[in-house]
């Protein structure tokens, strides 16, 4: 039983030392939550798909913790601009196919590019602006028959890109600071 008793009381003091080891990394950007998510795209699902990337993100990442009570950091994202363009042509009719020259070729694969900017207020310290950036994230997008598909797959990539380049962006202030 003093085993059991002295076990406990150990686990007690290593609990409360980590809790007190955690208080000193206030500075840093290591409790962080998810805030205001703002879409100004055409494209409605891409503020769920950020925020759900950005959780997954920042709560499974080592270093990193979720603030569930929303009162320590705060991470607000605004996506900026999603841009679609052709980056790969081919030839695709025969010279008897086609009326023109200009005709003969077709885009096949397209990219699409998302801006967002963030900024990770401190809402004890009256949201103070603690760190602020923008990242471009970017997906590839095949010509196929349905671009639906194609389209929905590579916003979600293109959407998990940009939330670990702030996770990325986040990671390195830490270290500096």
């Amino acid at each position: 039983m003093r085993r059991l008793a002295s076990a406990a009381l150990a686990l007690l003091l290593v609990s409360c030392v980590s809790y007190h080891q955690d208080g000193a990394r206030y500075g840093k950007l290591s409790h962080v939550s998810v805030g205001l998510i703002e879409n100004k795209t055409a494209e409605g699902t891409l503020g769920g798909l950020l925020r759900r990337q950005l959780q997954e993100h920042l709560g499974t990442t080592p270093g990193f913790e979720r603030d569930r009570n929303a009162n320590w950091l705060r991470l607000d994202a605004k996506i900026v601009s999603l841009v679609n363009s052709g980056i790969v042509n081919a030839e695709l009719r025969d010279e008897y196919a086609r009326n023109e020259e200009k005709n003969a070729y077709q885009t096949v694969l397209y990219r699409i590019m998302l801006t967002v900017s963030y900024t990770v207020t401190d809402v004890a310290e009256k949201r103070t602006v603690v760190h602020s950036g923008t990242v471009v994230g970017t997906a590839d997008l095949p010509l196929m028959s349905d671009r639906e598909i194609s389209l929905r797959q590579a916003c979600l990539q293109a959407v998990n890109d940009v939330a670990l380049k702030i996770k990325e962006n986040l990671a390195e202030q830490n270290l500096e600071e």
